[in-house]
């Protein structure tokens, strides 16, 4: 194992098209998950298994950013990148936490793709989602599919639900400081 894993970390969406929206809480999922990808940053770069990074996403259509982010990661050496979204749907009363990986992956990514989705159940106690595997036609492949990076987008929560997302508000600071705990027991399972 190399002694510092280069890991990304990095906020879904941009400050100009920010994702999800909640406007009764007045907040948005890139706005959110920026502050959680600055917190956690301290919290990961403390740990000696880690030596992160914040990235943001690169302009441009969503295919052609994936594209762009791989190859800048790629030079930087990064190993794992960890991409930090919250979901929306039409219905309002969609809620919980979910992961997303590739579904070619190994045995090892999908057992740290596990230990991050079940503590996102035990850090937030909400309705358990699951591990998801994205294909060619599932949202989140492409960045799922950068090579040479093992790559998993966490989903705590629906920004578009009233409830998922005074939760997430109520518990950012436990939502962040657990799921450091929990991205460092992943790390081991998988480097």
């Amino acid at each position: 194992m190399e002694s510092r894993i280069k890991i990304a970390i990095v906020p879904g969406h941009s400050a100009r098209r920010p994702g999800c929206k909640n406007k009764k809480f007045n907040v948005s999922e890139f706005s959110y998950n920026l502050d959680v990808c600055r917190a956690l940053f301290d919290l990961l770069h403390a740990m000696p298994l880690f030596q992160p990074i914040i990235f943001l996403r690169p302009p441009g259509g969503y295919k052609t950013a994936m594209e762009e982010m791989g190859k800048i990661l790629n030079v930087y050496g990064v190993k794992w990148c960890l991409e930090f979204h919250c979901n929306g749907a039409q219905n309002s009363s969609a809620q919980g936490h979910e992961v997303w990986i590739h579904q070619d992956t190994s045995e090892k990514h999908r057992m740290a793709a596990k230990i991050i989705n079940n503590g996102l159940g035990y850090i937030l106690e909400n309705r358990d989602r699951g591990v998801k595997l994205a294909d060619e036609s599932t949202r989140g492949y492409h960045f799922l599919n950068i090579p040479k990076i093992k790559c998993i987008i966490i989903e705590p929560g629906f920004f578009s639900s009233h409830t998922d997302t005074a939760l997430l508000l109520a518990k950012k600071g436990q939502y962040i400081e657990g799921i450091s705990k929990f991205i460092k027991i992943a790390g081991e399972v998988l480097f």
